[in-house]
């Protein structure tokens, strides 16, 4: 596909700070691509590039898009990743050598743990929780029981030399700030700015590069359970330092679901005005039903599928549901039905990988005494793991000194698979590892190996046939024939922010290529209840026309 002239401009602005509104199906990615192939020709280093992605996997796909345009030749830029990952590169080089880590749910929840009991706190983890988001921060005599508790231990976290997930970002951001971070970068790249958060765009916003250039869609910011909220893109949109551009070509949807979609989403109020416009040359088909009762909505989404299925096309449709307890429901019936089901599922992993993370924790900082103790819990036992703390007490040395032989410390990915290999893990281990190391930049540190592997997405689509899964799940992805069942009030809208929710069931429909069939029940089981409800239609079946 040529870029059009939309994409062009975007592409080829020399105006310092840019923001590309991008729709559905309008090739942002692209734009974003040859945006970046466009500096590198011009002469632009590599190094100078940092493209922040939503996901792991989305940095993946950016990477090779740009080596495809250049021939596959082996361009790295500077940073490409989530924002989380780029953070814990300026946390890293900002601690003294070997002695920072960041620790998982388990290490992070053990460490809580210790401090409620310390303290003897009697409240409740939620409130602890609500504070802990909120960043580390000093003492003060006017502290509430949970920021005393918080506090006690983000000091213990820090004893440790340790760092948690949440508290990457606030310590990323002090070091911006104080001008301690060595990112060195001329270009910043954001896609899925629509999914930045409060403390995301404080990042953003306070990063030394003169050239940034942000890409979202506020219409498709579904991620407020993640912290994701559209009002940064959108601020940045109406920022006269800023030079906007839109995206509006829909090369995806037909001209009736783009139609649907743009009438729904005309109803928020946090958005600017715009619509996205089928470049497809197809009317399309969009058909909304009501049924007496679930398995009898499922009848019919079956009976469909079926006929799919006879012209070889069922593998290119999906049921998109607003929670996971009705993808279960509708993915075992629709199964019982001969239909055959692919579902996203929870990658499974070989046995002992909690233990191997433990051990690449311990390869990247071996002198960290919490690692190393946690490590030998689990490969030596429990009392000669309390054996060996006392006898690093008694020498007033570190517990890697302690040991009968000291542990070298891993330089490389090469030396901590053979590491793997010679503590005697699987096969299995070993090769995730290696597959995960792959995707990571050649002078990327085991510290970040580890928070690759913890912060991959931990569900992979399995077997053939139908997808079956939420519309959040189905973001990014797009199907030729979309079914949209329980479109039910109290369902979606859910009891919650309705533009949240609008811009969900936005997404669900421009999923959609050619075929869009949304349905509602008269009655539906509550899952929760465990008995049949009275159900009426959705508002957002109005709202879009239908």
């Amino acid at each position: 596909m040529n870029l059009n002239e939309q994409q062009q401009c975007a592409v080829e602005s020399r105006h310092p700070r840019i923001c590309v509104i991008a729709c559905p199906g309008s090739g942002k990615t692209r734009t974003l691509v040859e945006r970046i192939a466009r500096l590198l020709r011009e002469g632009t280093s590599a190094s100078s590039i940092a493209a922040v992605t939503f996901t792991n996997a989305a940095a993946r796909e950016l990477e090779e898009r740009i080596q495809r345009v250049f021939d596959n030749s082996n361009i790295r830029l500077g940073y490409c990743g989530t924002l989380h990952s780029l953070m814990l590169r300026y946390v890293h080089q900002d601690a003294a050598p070997n002695r920072l880590a960041v620790a998982d749910d388990e290490q992070t929840e053990a460490m809580l743990d210790e401090s409620i009991r310390r303290l003897r706190y009697t409240g409740t983890k939620e409130e602890l929780r609500a504070v802990l988001a909120t960043g580390p921060h000093g003492i003060d005599r006017a502290m509430t029981r949970p920021q005393v508790v918080a506090a006690d231990f983000w000091q213990a976290m820090e004893e440790a030399g340790l760092i948690d997930y949440e508290s990457i970002l606030h310590r990323g951001l002090r070091l911006i700030q104080f001008g301690d971070a060595n990112g060195d970068f001329e270009h910043l790249f954001v896609d899925e700015t629509q999914d930045s958060g409060m403390m995301d765009a404080a990042i953003y916003e306070a990063m030394p590069v003169p050239n940034k250039f942000f890409v979202g869609d506020f219409d498709q910011s579904i991620y407020a359970f993640r912290g994701g909220k559209p009002e940064y893109l959108l601020s940045l949109a109406q920022r006269t330092d800023f030079e906007r551009h839109e995206l509006t070509g829909n090369y995806r949807c037909a001209g009736r679901i783009c139609e649907a979609a743009n009438r729904l989403i005309a109803n928020n109020a946090a958005r600017l005005p715009k619509e996205t416009v089928s470049q497809t040359g197809q009317d399309g088909t969009v058909q909304m039903t009501s049924f007496p009762d679930q398995p009898a909505e499922i009848a019919a989404i079956g009976a469909t599928i079926h006929r799919l299925m006879q012209n070889g096309s069922a593998s290119d449709c999906a049921v998109l549901l607003r929670t996971n307890a009705l993808v279960d429901a509708f993915a075992a019936a629709i199964a019982a039905y001969g239909v055959p089901v692919k579902r996203r599922k929870a990658a499974e992993k070989p046995d002992g990988w909690r233990k191997a993370l433990k051990l690449l924790a311990v390869c990247a900082n071996p002198f960290n005494d919490w690692l190393m103790l946690d490590w030998l819990k689990v490969s030596v036992g429990p009392e000669t793991a309390k054996a060996i703390k006392r006898l690093a007490a008694e020498r007033l040395c570190s517990v890697n000194e302690a040991l009968p032989t000291p542990w070298p410390e891993c330089r490389s990915f090469s030396e901590f698979t053979e590491r793997l290999t010679m503590e005697g893990f699987s096969l299995s281990v070993v090769e995730l590892v290696e597959q995960a190391a792959a995707t990571l930049p050649p002078n990327a540190t085991l510290t970040e190996l580890r928070f690759a592997l913890v912060e991959t997405d931990a569900t992979e689509e399995q077997g053939d046939g139908v997808t079956v899964c939420t519309i959040h799940a189905a973001k990014g992805r797009e199907f030729e024939s979309v079914f949209l069942p329980a479109f039910d009030d109290g369902t979606i809208p859910a009891n919650r922010d309705v533009e949240e929710e609008r811009r969900l069931a936005f997404v669900g429909i421009t999923r959609a290529k050619s075929t869009l069939v949304i349905s509602t029940a008269k009655q539906r089981p509550n899952h929760w209840k465990r008995r049949l409800e009275e159900c009426q239609p959705s508002q957002f079946i109005t709202e879009a026309g239908l």
